[in-house]
């Protein structure tokens, strides 16, 4: 049990020290410090709160509800410092996917060397 353990703590390093998630921290404190990216992102929690609570009551969305959503939603895929964190985010969930695909195939007794999400086909 130590040895997997182990292993875990050496997969985790690697993760921390991943290009790819040192650039989602990078982006995501730049994110933190862009003015305008937390204005936008504000309003699309707000938004998603009021619709999350909406949709918990049973009531359907309004059409200028759903609009007005999309347009926060253009307004963050064109901030580019939040495109970038969004990116970067993408980036590291596909690691952790193609993780937890070749551990899953493990556990199931298949071929555990073959790539799955986020291997980019080079990962094995």
């Amino acid at each position: 049990m130590t040895s997997i353990m182990e292993k875990a703590h050496t997969l985790a390093n690697a993760i921390q020290e991943s290009e790819e998630l040192i650039n989602m921290r990078n982006t995501e404190a730049a994110m933190a410090g862009d003015a305008e990216a937390q204005k936008i992102l504000q309003e699309y929690q707000e938004a998603r709160q009021k619709i999350e609570y909406k949709q918990a009551s049973g009531a359907e969305l309004t059409e200028a509800e759903q609009s007005g959503m999309e347009e926060i939603e253009k307004k963050m895929n064109k901030n580019a410092t939040i495109s970038a964190y969004l990116e970067a985010q993408r980036e590291v969930n596909e690691i952790l996917q193609g993780v937890n695909f070749i551990l899953t195939k493990a556990l199931s007794g298949e071929d555990s060397d073959s790539c799955g999400p986020g291997c980019g086909g080079n990962c094995c």
